[in-house]
């Protein structure tokens, strides 16, 4: 997720309200929530609460309509357009390496891995 999206879409949020009120909404301490907005990097204890709220207040906008969709992209082809310059013994390895670090990230958010991830070229 593009972290600047995420810092453009709070500070909006920050200007409308408060930071203390986008404190409570994301349960982010408003210090610390004052200096990302300022632009520090936040570390994942911050950034996963961010960018919870940033996909529950981006679920929330009234849905686009179907002629105004973009084409949602394949991510099982990026990351073979990705591997493409390697041989093809390195590209098992690095796809299987890729696969297992994704597949722990989201068992580590209590979510089951995207199906495309397990799919082969």
């Amino acid at each position: 997720m593009d972290i600047d999206e995420v810092r453009k879409a709070a500070n909006r949020r920050a200007d409308a309200t408060s930071v203390r009120q986008l404190s409570r909404e994301t349960g982010i301490n408003h210090t610390t929530l004052e200096k990302f907005l300022a632009g520090a990097t936040p570390f994942a204890k911050t950034r996963i609460p961010l960018c919870e709220w940033y996909l529950g207040v981006q679920s929330a906008k009234p849905p686009v309509k179907v002629a105004d969709t973009p084409q949602r992209p394949d991510p099982a082809s990026h990351l073979e357009a990705l591997l493409a310059d390697l041989g093809a013994e390195a590209r098992t390895e690095a796809r299987i390496r890729i696969a297992t670090a994704l597949s722990q990230a989201y068992a580590r958010m209590g979510r089951n891995a995207p199906d495309w991830l397990y799919t082969t070229q």
